[in-house]
């Protein structure tokens, strides 16, 4: 059997756009005599498509999509694509998540995702029904297959294949993310069955999967792994066909591929659209098709999410231009970087905004950042500005407080500057603010957190400066002149809002806070086991406390793109107004 992957990058809402690249593709699949062609879940509409789904126009145009979908099918080809169904039970949820199965210019079968995921960015249930939910003793494993050409399909929907703990144990071996707590998740997720559990106790040739599983770090080879397992335990071939392209902050790596039961595998490219044609026979040796570098090199895979973040973005919102507010840091030079990889340097425009306590270097860096870079650099000074506003309280120039107040001053004059000229230009704002920062609170509302997008708020300070010398290491056409001036990763991180001010007099070491920060907000340790990990008691009640406390900041900051398995931002829920036992005395807050 020629099988077709439709590995597609779907806009939301786009549904002419979408269903012309479907359309395409299938037109595609019969020149290349295919068999078979396979897109993503929900790939009409784009997933998640959220709230678009209690509109009631939306719904039928995305119904109606699957009748002319069907018409492009024929004898010779079966087309499955994810999109939205008519729950046929009477309940409160009248949708399903479902593939659909189409041939001979035909719907033939829709078959519903069971599981439906409410966890970290997935909240399926709040829009879609789960067949036999309250009875999973009639999900019959005829409901999930189709035949085509004397290939009996089994079809599935994304978190469907995930729930079964007992793939985590063989993996979990050679990867070492998967943690205790992962397969502990996966064990009380409260799915009333379990599909892989019954497959096999019928026969069937082939597993298919649609998804739309989002990118973290480290775990596209995870998921490949899991996949490889899945048909090793099930000797049966798996295809596998997951979306690509971003959707507001998530990111969704591609990563499509054929897993074989002698452990082969066919991988197709992350983070790009791509058509694949794969044969199912005769089956590869294990090593015969070495996966591609988006899975084995962790830091390109990082700099193909967040550029594919930010140029998703900039141009899903209609926009062909960023402003990044270049401070001489190493914040500000990561983002204007992966912006000017993403967009091209004649879509990026960077501004300077000294002020009075500004070193010389950080000008100086700046501009030749933007030299090297080949992007447009506005200079304007705030100092004047500065002393102006305090002024006009009250306060007489040479009686300078050098207090937060006028520390958080300067952060919202350079804020006020960057939406002005956004708004002049057509440009988005990038905010430059990483993990570390927002996770304490090290940040200034209204000041460095304006913008339409946070490209790295889900990388740790550490993690920065580890993508910086990569990008210095694998972009620069020339090592001895790295994009990157070496004097911006060699100075001491500093916010440079009071005289010789240094990140270090008010956090601890970022090996220590990110250390933190991970075994906190990713991991979801205590703080007991915080303190077993060897740090001391007040550093440790200072940090839990301090993410605590600052949520407020993080809920009015922009979109963060997730790269990580807990992201800031809409997988990870938190109230504002709360008293949650803490260890210490609760600070007050500071804006």
């Amino acid at each position: 059997m020629r099988i077709v992957l439709g590995q597609l990058t779907p806009t939301i809402g786009a549904l002419d756009d979408n269903m012309a690249a479907l359309t395409l593709t299938i037109e595609q699949a019969k020149a290349q005599g295919a068999d078979l062609v396979v897109f993503s879940e929900m790939v009409v509409s784009g997933y998640p498509p959220k709230d678009l789904l209690l509109e009631p126009d939306f719904v039928q145009a995305c119904l109606n999509a699957n009748h002319e979908l069907a018409k492009a099918s024929d004898d010779g080809l079966m087309v499955i694509w994810g999109n939205l169904a008519q729950n046929p039970a009477q309940t409160d949820q009248p949708l399903l998540n479902a593939a659909m199965v189409a041939v001979g210019g035909q719907l033939t079968a829709t078959i519903a995702k069971h599981h439906l995921p409410i966890y970290d960015v997935f909240n399926d249930r709040r829009y879609f029904a789960s067949p036999h939910a309250d009875a999973p003793e009639k999900l019959a494993i005829e409901a999930l297959t189709v035949t085509h050409k004397g290939c009996r399909m089994v079809v599935t929907v994304c978190e469907d294949i995930w729930s079964h703990p007992a793939l985590y144990g063989p993996v979990a071996k050679e990867h070492p993310e998967i943690s205790p707590t992962t397969v502990q998740l996966v064990q009380k997720r409260p799915y009333p069955t379990n599909v892989l559990t019954q497959l096999p106790h019928h026969a069937f040739d082939l597993l298919v999967n649609l998804s739309a599983s989002p990118f973290a770090g480290g775990k596209p080879p995870m998921r490949l792994a899991l996949l490889s397992q899945i048909a090793q335990q099930q000797q049966k071939p798996v295809v596998y066909v997951n979306q690509a392209g971003a959707h507001d902050d998530v990111v969704y790596d591609g990563h499509s591929c054929l897993s074989w039961p002698n452990g082969a595998q066919w991988v197709a490219n992350g983070f790009v659209q791509e058509t694949s044609v794969v044969d199912l026979a005769p089956m590869p040796e294990p090593d015969a098709m070495p996966p591609p570098i988006s899975i084995t090199d962790a830091q390109y895979t990082l700099f193909e999410a967040l550029t594919l973040g930010i140029r998703d973005y900039v141009q899903k919102t209609g926009f062909e231009r960023v402003l990044v507010g270049l401070s001489g840091g190493v914040d500000s030079a990561l983002v204007a970087t992966l912006a000017t990889e993403a967009l091209g340097a004649q879509h990026v425009t960077g501004v300077a905004m000294p002020g009075p306590y500004s070193s010389a270097h950080s000008l100086t860096d700046a501009r030749l950042l933007a030299k090297n870079l080949g992007i447009d650099l506005l200079e304007y000074p705030i100092t004047e500005p500065f002393y102006s506003m305090l002024g006009s309280i009250g306060q007489a120039k040479g009686d300078l407080k050098q207090d937060l107040a006028e520390q958080n001053l300067q952060a919202r004059l350079r804020g006020q500057l960057l939406m002005t000229l956004s708004n002049r230009n057509q440009a988005l704002v990038l905010a430059t603010g990483n993990k570390s920062e927002l996770a304490v609170g090290y940040s200034t509302m209204y000041g460095d957190s304006c913008g339409a997008l946070a490209p790295i708020g889900d990388l740790l300070k550490t993690e920065v400066y580890q993508l910086c010398r990569w990008l210095n290491a694998h972009l620069a056409a020339d090592p001895q002149h790295p994009l990157i001036p070496e004097t911006v990763l060699s100075k001491a991180p500093s916010a440079e809002l009071a005289p010789n001010q240094r990140d270090s007099d008010t956090l601890p070491p970022y090996e220590v806070l990110d250390a933190l920060i991970r075994a906190v907000v990713i991991d979801g340790l205590d703080f007991e086991n915080c303190l077993g990990l060897g740090y001391d008691q007040a550093t440790v009640e200072w940090v839990i406390r301090r993410i605590h406390t600052q949520e407020y900041k993080r809920q009015q900051y922009p979109p963060i793109l997730k790269v990580s398995k807990k992201a800031f931002g809409s997988g990870r829920l938190y109230p504002l107004a709360q008293q949650v036992p803490l260890p210490g005395t609760l600070s007050p807050r500071s804006q």
